[in-house]
């Protein structure tokens, strides 16, 4: 059976040792709910049950220090810097040289580009601030919807899985409803962008009777306007 923590005095406490012993702890989040953490790249794929190649993004939640290693103008750092912190959205961030990245960000590199996040609860920022590092994705098997609440996720794995283990947040203020993963970005080096996978930042903004390309393309729009006028 799963070990569900609490979120309180104890659990939290005990989430932050088992993250520090290596362990990946299922967390709660706003997009998506529960988010599956760990300090290294391969204790997240095998939590997901997938490849454990596979990249995985960084989760920062201050990104400042990480962007000003990357030869990025000010302004692109200033709009990735927005993507990820005010708008919540996952950021591709363009490399040019590979070798000079932090050995930390090798699990999140993948064709020229590092997978970056930093949305978070505030709740939850003490563990995150707890730990030198880690990384993230949403909390659920590979190709399955993102769990809305605890009891989701955790029929979404077997009962055998005696190594999950979740930090109970369903009684968290996670904001307005829906909840889901997030709206990826891709950027390039001169600070344009491109929506490359589709996701709940722009769905909460699309009325129910207009289509993905037209809610698309007016998000990305809106999106734009919104990082010109930043300073």
């Amino acid at each position: 059976m799963a070990r569900v923590l609490k979120f309180d005095e104890a659990g939290v406490p005990e989430a932050i040792s088992a993250l520090r012993h290596g362990q990946a702890v299922f967390l709660p989040n706003a997009d998506p709910c529960y988010a599956v953490a760990a300090g290294s790249a391969t204790a997240v794929n095998q939590a997901k049950r997938r490849r454990s190649s596979q990249t995985v993004a960084s989760w920062l939640p201050e990104p400042r220090s990480v962007l000003r290693t990357l030869l990025l103008s000010d302004q692109t750092r200033r709009r990735i810097r927005h993507c990820l912190q005010v708008e919540g959205l996952t950021v591709l961030v363009p490399v040019e040289n590979e070798e000079q990245l932090d050995p930390k960000l090798k699990a999140s590199y993948a064709e020229g580009a590092l997978l970056l996040y930093s949305a978070h609860l505030p709740q939850i920022r003490p563990i995150l601030d707890a730990l030198p590092w880690l990384y993230a994705s949403s909390g659920n098997r590979t190709q399955a919807a993102p769990a809305q609440n605890l009891g989701q996720l955790l029929r979404a794995y077997t009962e055998d899985d005696e190594d999950l283990i979740v930090l109970d947040g369903d009684t968290l203020d996670r904001g307005p409803d829906p909840h889901g993963s997030t709206t990826m970005l891709k950027f390039e080096a001169d600070g344009r962008f491109e929506i490359v996978r589709p996701g709940i930042q722009d769905r909460r903004m699309r009325p129910t009777f207009e289509d993905v390309g037209t809610g698309l393309r007016r998000y990305r729009a809106a999106l734009q306007a919104r990082l010109r006028a930043l300073r």
